[in-house]
């Protein structure tokens, strides 16, 4: 079985596009097949540009990957932030495909399977070891815990509601 997440680049929230930034338009598809990468399973993201359709592996395992679930541009459209479940940690990409390391388990991280960001910049992750929904403010200091939850994903609404796919639940 093979599951592809599709995360579609927004250029309005990026700033001037220059040389080492994320191109505006390029769609960058999170492709794995369940294996972590312990098991040597592939765990990929690809960049396609939509214009001419090529398509370039942007990171993979030799980058850090293990199994990454979800992903999402970091409110300023510098990095791409990525959670992966097979080592428990959020790591952010630059454009480049340099990988750092943004929250691990002393931040709580535990099997992170969703991300999304709201207006002021504060990260939410969904852990699913526990189950729960991690806040994480703009400035990286310490998270919390949102909501006590089992969530696959997560979206804004435009109102500003968090939407927790895998729960029927909205806070």
């Amino acid at each position: 079985m093979k599951c592809i997440v599709v995360l579609l680049s927004a250029v309005v929230s990026w700033p001037a596009y220059g040389q080492g930034d994320f191109v505006p338009g390029h769609i960058f598809i999170n492709e794995f097949n369940g294996e972590p990468c312990w098991k040597s399973g592939v765990n990929r993201i690809r960049e396609i540009d939509p214009l001419t359709g090529e398509n370039w592996l942007f990171a993979d395992q030799e980058d850090g990957l293990c199994l990454n679930y979800d992903m999402s541009f970091t409110p300023d459209g510098k990095r791409l932030r990525v959670v992966d479940v097979g080592d428990h940690t959020v790591k952010d990409f630059d454009p480049q495909a340099d990988g750092a390391l943004v929250y691990d388990a002393g931040d709580g991280i535990s099997g992170p399977i969703a991300l999304a960001f709201d207006r002021q910049g504060y990260c939410y992750v969904g852990n699913s070891s526990p189950a729960r929904i991690l806040k994480f403010p703009p400035d990286g200091g310490p998270g919390t815990t949102f909501a006590n939850v089992w969530a696959t994903g997560l979206a804004f609404a435009p109102t500003g509601d968090l939407f927790a796919a895998g729960t029927w639940e909205r806070r």
